[in-house]
């Protein structure tokens, strides 16, 4: 990592980070969007601690997405900051937690993963309700955000990321979400995955999994939030572009999908475009006529792209969005209780560390 002091949420002119010894300090959006940015946040994860005015550390056992989909309990244990870069770890407590769990209050109410007008239509509960309510699995895992702290109107995001590789079903990803998500609720508020990547397999000789190729996505809505009552289950509202997109540069060795890769998201106003070590990835645009979203995918095409495609709405992208870094483990669908016993008996006795996503440094450039 740099060596460079973190400095959260400082609005620094290019100007003055331009003479800076690294790359990752000179304004990237002449070049790109020939427009000048400023340096709106950064870390370079060098001290012993996350940098509380930049990431808020989420405490949260509420399985995420409706009915507790996920296994893990988000715990500040979940986190560190050592060696020049800030490391989420998923690991298995059979004990309870062993103490993690012990006085660990969710700290995420008054949120909600769906908008307020689902909790008068449907009842859903609020994200801490269904903490407290759940016990722990023995899964435990971090999560950091920058919500209220650091948000990216229009600019550009760049990081340097390794996903979890090495564990049956981690599930880590580098994304944003709207910055309206406690007014509008999900997913009206619109999410990006820079980046994701499930591992899809494992062999118990030597803990090394087979890992999915790292993926994009961006999720929208076809309709406006409702003003009255709201189903969540209303599937017709979400609208999902769950791509590949990477798959290509892995082929070619441009990407490793085990180790540290560089991912810059650019954000303007009628474009969204993603980029891996400096390749371009995909790239989602404003329709025009309908005011909807389309995006394309790079591929082995002789133009090296596919065919532009999509429905839903752009608007969603019009506002600021945060950054969310977090690694997940499991789900109902492929571990169910029969599962996760299963997967438990594999587990020696004790605290087992079961895999790790980290980031080495992060930049974020708002046109100015």
């Amino acid at each position: 990592a740099s060596t460079t002091t973190t400095a959260a949420s400082t609005a620094v002119s290019a100007a003055t980070t331009a003479s800076a010894a690294t790359g990752r300090d000179v304004d990237p959006c002449g070049p790109r969007l020939k427009k000048r940015c400023y340096l709106s946040a950064r870390d370079d994860f060098d001290g012993s601690s996350v940098d509380g005015a930049l990431w808020n550390v989420e405490v949260r056992n509420d399985g995420i997405r409706s009915g507790g989909d996920e296994a893990q309990y988000y715990v500040p244990e979940g986190v560190s900051v050592r060696n020049g870069a800030l490391t989420l770890q998923l690991f298995y407590d059979p004990g309870g937690g062993g103490g993690t769990a012990q006085g660990q209050k969710c700290n995420m109410d008054p949120l909600s993963f769906y908008p307020p007008q689902a909790h008068l239509s449907v009842g859903f509960d609020s994200v801490c309700d269904q903490s407290d309510r759940r016990p722990p699995t023995g899964f435990f895992s971090g999560r950091i955000n920058t919500m209220g702290k650091a948000a990216l109107k229009h600019g550009v995001l760049e990081a340097r990321v390794r996903l979890a590789s090495h564990n049956e079903y981690s599930w880590s990803a580098f994304w944003l979400l709207g910055a309206d998500f406690r007014s509008v609720g999900w997913p009206f508020c619109g999410e990006v995955e820079i980046t994701e990547m499930w591992v899809t397999k494992v062999s118990w000789d030597n803990a090394v999994g087979k890992a999915m190729v790292p993926c994009l996505t961006a999720h929208t809505s076809n309709a406006p939030p409702p003003v009255g009552g709201w189903d969540g289950r209303d599937k017709l509202r979400w609208v999902a572009f769950n791509e590949g997109g990477y798959d290509q540069l892995v082929r070619d060795g441009k990407v490793d999908p085990a180790g540290y890769n560089v991912y810059r998201f650019e954000k303007e106003p009628d474009s969204l475009r993603w980029f891996v070590n400096d390749e371009p990835v995909a790239e989602a645009r404003r329709r025009k006529g309908d005011g909807g979203l389309e995006l394309r995918v790079r591929n082995d095409s002789p133009d090296g792209w596919g065919r532009w495609f999509g429905r839903g709405l752009w608007k969603p992208f019009e506002q600021p969005m945060f950054v969310i870094f977090n690694l997940a483990f499991a789900s109902k669908t492929s571990h169910p209780q029969q599962r996760l016993d299963q997967y438990r008996s594999h587990l020696r006795d004790g605290i087992a560390q079961l895999d790790s996503a980290s980031i080495d440094w992060m930049r974020m450039w708002e046109v100015e």
